[in-house]
C-alpha cells in the first residue's frame, strides 16, 4: 500500500494570508508518530510561512512558528487543529501580555535572548509588584483600557465619550496610563493602545 493523498485544501483570511491542509494515509505511522497519517497544517502571510505544523519522517510531530522549531505532543486531530488555530488567532490578534516580574528578572531576559538569539516573541508590560499593577490599573482605568484595544489613536474627549465619563477624570487617567507606559501618545497629542488584546498573566505567592 502506498501512501494516498486523502485531503488538500486552501482557506483563505485575508487578501494576504491563507492556510494550507494537507493530509495522506500512509501504510504505517512514520518514525517519531503515533499515527498512521502524514500532515501539513501552514499558514502563510504575504508569501512567508508563520506557521506549521507536521511530522516529517524521522521528526514525528512537531511544530513551527516562524524560524523556530519545537515538538508538539500530538494527541488527537481535534487538539492539533485547536493548536493550529490558537496560532493563527495570535498572529492576527495584536496581544500584550501585562505581567508582574521583577526588573532584574526582566533586564536578565533581554540579556538571555542577546546572547542566545532566541526567544518567544510577545508584547509584554511588567510591573514590579502586584501592588503596583493594581494601583496602575484601577477599575476605571481597565475599563478604559478596554476601551481602547483596538480603536488606534483616540482624543481625550473621544475616549470619554467611548466609556460615558466625564473628560476631565478620564483626563487624568490616560495621563496615569501614559506615564506607566501603558498607554502611548502621538505626535498629535491623541492617546494609543496600539493592541487588540489583552492577557493579565501573574502568580501569587504566600508571604
Amino acid at each position: 500500500m502506498k501512501a494516498t493523498e486523502l485531503l488538500r485544501r486552501r482557506i483563505a483570511f485575508s487578501e494576504v494570508a491563507f492556510a494550507e491542509l494537507v493530509l495522506w494515509q500512509l501504510p504505517s505511522s512514520l518514525p517519531g508518530s503515533t499515527h498512521s497519517y502524514k500532515y501539513r497544517l501552514a499558514y502563510v502571510v504575504k508569501g512567508v510561512c508563520v506557521i506549521r505544523y507536521d511530522n516529517e519522517a524521522g521528526k514525528g510531530d512537531h511544530r513551527h512558528c516562524r524560524d523556530q522549531e519545537s515538538s508538539y505532543a500530538f494527541t488527537g486531530v481535534d487538539q492539533l487543529l485547536a493548536a493550529f488555530q490558537d496560532d493563527i488567532e495570535r498572529i492576527n490578534v495584536k496581544t500584550v501580555t501585562l505581567d508582574v516580574r521583577a526588573p532584574s528578572e526582566a533586564l536578565a531576559e533581554f540579556a538571555q535572548v542577546w546572547k542566545t538569539g532566541q526567544g518567544a516573541r510577545s508584547d509584554r508590560i511588567s510591573f514590579a509588584t502586584p501592588e503596583l499593577l493594581w494601583k496602575v490599573l484601577t477599575a476605571k482605568r481597565w475599563e478604559l483600557l478596554k476601551a481602547l484595544c483596538g480603536a488606534g489613536p483616540v482624543t481625550v474627549r473621544d475616549a470619554a465619550g467611548r466609556v460615558g465619563r466625564d473628560v476631565k477624570a478620564v483626563h487624568m487617567d490616560l495621563t496615569a496610563l501614559v506615564s506607566a507606559g501603558v498607554l502611548s501618545r502621538t505626535a498629535a497629542g491623541q492617546v494609543e493602545f496600539p493592541y487588540e488584546a489583552v492577557k493579565v498573566e501573574f502568580l501569587l505567592q504566600a508571604a
